[in-house]
């Protein structure tokens, strides 16, 4: 591996990242770092996603957006937005949709999953 430095530091900010609620806002920050090395291929990537939330009552809003720290200059700015109502025992409904860097939508999803 050409950069183990980096990975370990990367596994260990991922490891103990956790998001900040803003006061009694409902407003949340918080971010995650994926650092991979693929044996088969031999590619290294290392990533970072910020996101952002909200929440009201029992709908849950995000916005998040994946930044590759090896190709910084490649970088396009795409945004998924998510929806998620909670219905109570562990069901919710949602919504997501992708958009890209000219704010053109993608890929819009709707689903309800149960946790248990």
């Amino acid at each position: 591996m050409k950069y183990p430095a980096i990975v370990a530091a990367a596994v260990l900010a991922a490891s103990s990242a956790s998001a900040i609620d803003i006061g009694n806002t409902g407003i949340s920050l918080g971010g995650e770092i994926v650092a991979e090395y693929n044996i088969t291929d031999e590619k290294q990537t290392i990533e970072f996603t910020p996101s952002l939330g909200y929440t009201i009552m029992a709908v849950n809003l995000t916005a998040d957006t994946t930044i590759d720290l090896k190709n910084m200059g490649d970088y396009k700015l795409g945004i998924d937005w998510d929806a998620e109502v909670s219905m109570g025992n562990g069901w919710a409904v949602y919504g997501e949709v992708q958009t890209n860097d000219d704010w053109e939508s993608d890929d819009w999803t709707i689903g309800t999953k149960w946790k248990f």
